[in-house]
């Protein structure tokens, strides 16, 4: 038992300090998609050797201001009625900006898809990019060289883990990407890690907390009707203040 804790101690000390891990669902893979939703787990390296660490969780989604591809639909579980009830990203641009940045290195599986939706998001909200160190548990799969997909659902079965249902959940993907990453580094911990990631959104408005409904026309031409919330609406026009009050945030926390 000695000698398993000091093998697990050496292998925590060879991971930077602390790592964020990540996943985002968005409307589609266009240059003008946006994110829906965003999971985010902080983990300070140094509590792995003791099995127990503890870990912070940032759960959040989003009104991304257009309507979601049928196929991204299908993917994340979104309604683009539900997403019309939530804030736009600019609202916690700061509070991810200040969570990502407070880690010296941001993981996740497909990294590039992650981070180069981040930081179009951060640049639409007034705020700097992200330039952690950057880590793609997809890459570091690939480089052992084993075959097969490196998608992360074929990697969880080879590691004997699955997501919980069909949809794709922004924080379930992002906590598989942080059992892979300690798989790759030979830390055999990730079935003690305390907890579990939140169900469900901390922002998420449901319909009933939202205002009487109003038509409006539908994105790009007004031929049919959709329906959006007084506060979705305010929201919109408002945009700008949203993006201003997150500058400030950011301000404050420097």
């Amino acid at each position: 038992m000695l000698l398993r804790r000091l093998r697990d101690e050496r292998r925590a000390h060879h991971l930077p300090a602390s790592v964020a891990f990540c996943d985002v669902e968005t409307t589609g893979l266009g240059n003008d998609d946006r994110i829906v939703s965003f999971g985010g787990i902080g983990m300070i390296s140094r509590d792995l050797a003791k099995g127990w660490p503890d870990l912070q969780y940032l759960y959040l989604v989003f009104d991304p201001g257009r309507r979601s591809r049928r196929g991204a639909q299908q993917i994340h579980g979104f309604s683009d009625s539900a997403l019309r009830l939530q804030d736009p990203f600019a609202v916690h641009a700061a509070d991810i900006w200040r969570f990502l940045a407070s880690y010296e290195l941001f993981v996740a599986h497909n990294a590039a898809f992650d981070i180069r939706f981040i930081n179009r998001e951060m640049r639409l909200s007034g705020l700097p990019a992200l330039k952690r160190p950057i880590y793609c548990t997809m890459k570091g799969y690939r480089a052992l060289h084993l075959g097969g997909s490196a998608a992360l659902s074929a990697v969880c079965r080879r590691i004997k883990l699955a997501r919980s249902g069909d949809l794709h959940d922004a924080i379930e993907d992002a906590w598989l990407a942080m059992q892979i990453y300690l798989w790759l580094h030979g830390c055999p911990l990730q079935r003690r890690l305390r907890g579990s990631p939140p169900r469900s959104p901390s922002n998420f408005r449901h319909a009933s907390q939202s205002r009487p409904l109003l038509p409006r026309p539908e994105a790009g031409g007004a031929i049919g009707w959709r329906h959006r919330s007084i506060a979705a609406v305010v929201r919109t026009a408002q945009e700008p203040r949203a993006i201003k009050f997150a500058r400030a945030k950011l301000r404050a926390h420097d």
